[in-house]
């Protein structure tokens, strides 16, 4: 008898914990400018590069940042419409766009997420991610909620702020 009230309860915390995961998803915008990323790490973030892709192919541009993490912490705002790769060429309207962390004397991290993002010119929508963890583990980075504030901001906007 006690184990099956065990079974009811679980099963309506992972059904609220569901929800909750739904609607932390609905309130992310998938066409979007800017990207607002920040790091809650007990670390230094180095390198951030913004990617998208284009008939199948990666490009890239790479930020060397430096956001601190732990009491220092930081964010870095990014307009879409500015990033360029290294061969000049922007992102198009409706590219994927995803961001990848480089994690000072650490691992790299993927934020490209299972939800694709997609860039849309003149949108004032701001994807935020977040970032936690230790340098080598339990780092992952999640979509960020509406009361991450921080005073430093890096990147090559300041509209996020």
């Amino acid at each position: 008898m006690k184990l099956s009230r065990l079974s009811e309860i679980l099963s309506a915390v992972y059904v609220l914990l569901g929800l909750q995961i739904a609607a932390a998803d609905a309130n992310t915008p998938t066409q979007l400018g800017y990207i607002e990323f920040f790091n809650k790490g007990a670390y230094t973030i180095d390198n951030v590069w913004i990617k998208w892709k284009v008939g199948g192919e990666t490009k890239q541009h790479r930020f060397t940042q430096n956001l601190s993490g732990g009491a220092g912490l930081s964010s870095a705002c990014y307009d879409l419409s500015l990033v360029k790769s290294s061969d000049g060429a922007g992102i198009p309207d409706g590219a994927e766009v995803w961001l990848t962390a480089s994690i000072q004397t650490g691992e790299t991290k993927s934020c490209r997420k299972d939800t694709k993002h997609y860039y849309k010119a003149g949108s004032t929508d701001v994807w935020k991610l977040r970032i936690g963890g230790e340098s080598y583990t339990n780092n992952r980075c999640k979509n960020g909620i509406s009361d991450d504030r921080v005073d430093s901001q890096h990147g090559n906007s300041k509209f996020c702020s």
